[in-house]
């Protein structure tokens, strides 16, 4: 077997078995994602300024604000706190239907 191919099987044996993080590990990171975030919002700006050019009004909007609010939008629609949503999918048959004229 070939090591990817090894490292894959590993991880899905671990995944299978159940042998995950607990809910409240993972919430703890997540806090502190956050308040790294907002600690170093100005180191985060200054960096992305002089690597690649962002003025900070953008970094904050486009990076650092967004990064913040992944972490509440995950515990918040996560369903069980483990970042697994169940999304509906919705299976049609027949031709598509007619678009407006």
């Amino acid at each position: 077997m070939q090591p990817a191919a090894a490292a894959v099987a590993r991880a899905r044996e671990t995944f299978d078995s159940g042998a995950t993080r607990p809910l409240a590990w993972r919430l703890e990171r997540l806090a502190g994602l956050r308040r790294m975030l907002a600690d170093h919002s100005d180191d985060f700006a200054e960096a992305l300024g002089s690597d690649l050019g962002k003025h900070a009004t953008e970094s904050l909007l486009a990076e650092s604000d967004l990064s913040q609010q992944k972490p509440r939008i995950w515990k918040k629609t996560s369903k069980d706190g483990c970042g697994r949503v169940p999304s509906p999918c919705r299976l049609r048959s027949g031709p598509p239907k007619p678009g407006p004229s």
